[in-house]
């Protein structure tokens, strides 16, 4: 029985690449047993990156308002958790069956945005002297590659203009994740071995966007090298610990000790919202932060999704306006939307999507 399962969810992995929305069709035994093994032994197969909890974590006041709509859609579907933060105090917090509080979420694309308000605070510190130097200066690694002379301003908007080198029809897992993430272990490739096989031309369309998983990687491996202790210490001081977290959080990384930055940061639900209210504070704050952070608003990138722009590996709402929605989503149902000028944050995870994410929205509004 335990080697039908093993064999079962290696060929998830490897059909799937562990992303939640290709799960969609499957049962819901083995939509769980998928959510399972990313849970309990895809951070068995890989080594990590370990931030450290808060030397003295924050606790999160709650005064809970009951939502019959939120809980009916957790228990008709593969959504784990919804938390909503309002003015200073958590006002939903609803939680599935199928995990437990302390659990450790994958945070899919949602991932992203850590890692680009991490960029801004490596400005901030001088660890990146200007946006406009090139990603090479940092990852010498890149030197053979597309992105030789990409600015990092333009890889944490997604408009490097790589497309020469991924899926010409546009974004696709198996372009680059099916390879970094695979269940297979002698199929698997490190970042740089994916890159070095792409071919070293030059990039088109500079300024557009272009999602690609690859580039979020590289700025991992970027803060890695450019931060006095690395990735993992530089977010333990400018994220974990300011945020209070409560639990260590973990980055996967390949063999090479490139950060897999792009899907694969875990953290507890509490955690993940800890983190969004720290962003948020620091979106309106007067703080060197929250000048990178609005600034990176006004230099955002059209996306293809209608009223969305996008920089700093966040999605932003309404970005021409005073109030803008910032959204770190992630495949299968999971986003955290902050709203700072009204000082809130709606942060729910799932399995799958297999549930109306605009219901959802609308029912904690």
């Amino acid at each position: 029985m335990m080697k039908a399962l093993t064999t079962f969810i290696i060929f998830l992995v490897l059909n799937t690449t562990a992303f939640a929305d290709h799960l969609m069709k499957l049962p819901p035994e083995k939509a769980l047993s998928a959510h399972k093994f990313r849970v309990d032994l895809l951070p068995i197969k890989y080594n990590q990156l370990i931030i450290l909890k808060a030397k003295e974590p924050t606790n999160l006041s709650y005064e809970i308002q009951k939502n019959d709509k939120i809980d009916e859609l957790i228990l008709s579907s593969d959504l784990l958790t919804v938390m909503k933060y309002e003015n200073g105090a958590i006002v939903i917090d609803a939680i599935s069956s199928k995990i437990e509080k302390r659990d450790k979420i994958y945070g899919m694309s949602m991932s992203k945005g850590l890692i680009g308000y991490l960029v801004g605070h490596a400005v901030c510190e001088k660890h990146i002297s200007s946006l406009d130097d090139v990603v090479s200066k940092y990852v010498p690694e890149t030197e053979q590659t597309i992105y030789k002379d990409a600015k990092i301003g333009n890889m944490i908007n997604m408009s490097v203009g790589d497309q020469p080198i991924w899926n010409k029809t546009g974004y696709n897992l198996r372009e680059y994740s099916a390879l970094v993430i695979h269940g297979n272990p002698a199929k698997r490739k490190t970042v740089k071995e994916v890159l070095s096989s792409k071919p070293k031309t030059l990039p088109t369309d500079v300024g557009m966007f272009r999602y690609s998983n690859a580039v979020t990687d590289i700025i991992g491996r970027l803060l890695d090298t450019a931060t006095p202790d690395g990735l993992a210490a530089f977010a333990h001081t400018y994220l974990a610990e300011s945020a209070g977290n409560k639990s260590d959080a973990f980055i996967l990384v390949d063999k090479n000790g490139w950060p897999l930055a792009h899907t694969f940061i875990y953290a507890t639900r509490d955690d993940w919202m800890r983190m969004a209210i720290k962003i948020g504070e620091d979106w309106r704050s007067d703080s060197c932060i929250g000048e990178f952070l609005r600034q990176q608003q006004k230099l955002s990138v059209q996306t293809d999704r209608d009223n969305q722009r996008y920089a700093a590996f966040f999605w932003i709402e309404d970005a021409d306006t005073s109030s803008p929605q910032i959204i770190l989503n992630g495949h299968g149902g999971q986003r955290i939307i902050i709203s700072p000028e009204k000082n809130s944050v709606l942060s729910y995870h799932s399995i799958r999507a297999n549930y109306d994410q605009n219901i959802l929205e609308r029912a904690v509004d």
